[in-house]
């Protein structure tokens, strides 16, 4: 009798629904991020998170409207503290201590995201958490404290109505720009401690939930289960990053190879094995430049890159 150490589980394969050359948009958290950067690596043709990284379904119905209005944000939509400006619907990436600098970059990225959902044949959404902080004096949900004192927010779980609303609305109006698009929903692995054990597995739950009931109704809707991946086929500390809350690299690792045997053809996963193998080695750079280990180093990464590039010219080589 064979010996199990973790339990697998089988994801239903569907062959081709991302390929290389698949525009992709991803609107998400930090673990969305993540993968988001390693489709990057692997030359996919894939823009992240507009508004920078979220968590809450509310925060990415926002971001999502905002982009499908090409909405332009003014001076008036900001606010100053601690010597930077704000906008409470973006990740503090977009914050800087000049207003102007910091509108030309919330602005060009939602005209930028404005123009690639017209052209995405794939929008990844992923959520982190349902709970949300809400801003008294404004009445409004944020997608970001910007370390704001905490008697500025009311605390909020989110209902799975709420949470199924909200990702209805996004669906919808990104189906106004592209109603040929599908849509990938996950939840993130990533355990959120701050808000306490039971508190962490309350939000999940609501998420699982409403994703769920999401995905029954709608066509072109899938799931990806990143979450039971690790929850339930890893569920070990080992595969936990130091701080306990984060999947390792390994863990990450394994993710990542079942979201492509899930999703890519054959051939596509052959063109990504050969991508792999030009990444590791132009990664591998040789401490001492102008040696001949460098030159030999370099030559080789630029023959195999021209070789890559000829055989794949249809990968995201910019």
């Amino acid at each position: 009798m064979a010996i199990h150490f973790h339990t697998e589980f089988q994801i239903p394969t569907q062959s081709g629904l991302i390929t290389l050359d698949t525009p992709v948009l991803t609107w998400g958290s930090c673990f969305a991020d993540e993968m988001a950067k390693r489709m990057h690596d692997m030359k996919f043709w894939i823009e992240a998170n507009s508004h920078g990284i979220i968590f809450n379904a509310a925060s990415i119905n926002k971001a999502i409207t905002d982009v499908v209005a090409n909405k332009v944000y003014e001076a008036k939509d900001l606010f100053k503290y601690n010597d930077l400006w704000h906008s409470w619907h973006h990740h503090g990436s977009f914050s800087n201590m000049d207003v102007q600098q910091a509108l030309v970059k919330i602005n060009t990225s939602n005209e930028l995201f404005h123009e690639k959902v017209k052209e995405a044949q794939l929008v990844i959404l992923t959520l982190g958490t349902a709970w949300i902080y809400h801003l008294r004096e404004q009445n409004i949900d944020v997608a970001n404290c910007h370390k704001v004192q905490g008697f500025s927010f009311d605390k909020r779980l989110q209902s799975v109505s709420t949470i199924k609303n909200a990702l209805q609305d996004s669906i919808q109006k990104l189906k106004e720009l592209n109603p040929e698009l599908n849509i990938l929903l996950t939840v993130s692995p990533v355990r959120y401690l701050k808000d306490g054990i039971v508190e962490n597995s309350r939000s999940k739950a609501h998420l699982l939930c409403a994703v769920h009931e999401i995905v029954d109704a709608n066509a072109q809707c899938y799931y990806f289960p990143a979450y039971e991946l690790m929850v339930d086929d890893l569920r070990d500390y080992r595969f936990m990053a130091a701080d306990m809350a984060h999947p390792s690299l390994e863990a990450t690792d394994y993710i990542w190879e079942k979201f492509i045997a899930t999703y890519l053809t054959d051939s596509d996963k052959t063109c990504l094995s050969a991508i792999k193998s030009f990444t590791q080695l132009s990664s591998h750079k040789p401490l001492h430049t102008g040696t001949s280990q460098f030159y030999a180093w370099q030559d080789k990464c630029s023959k195999l890159e021209v070789g890559l590039k000829l055989r794949y010219p249809h990968l995201c080589w910019e």
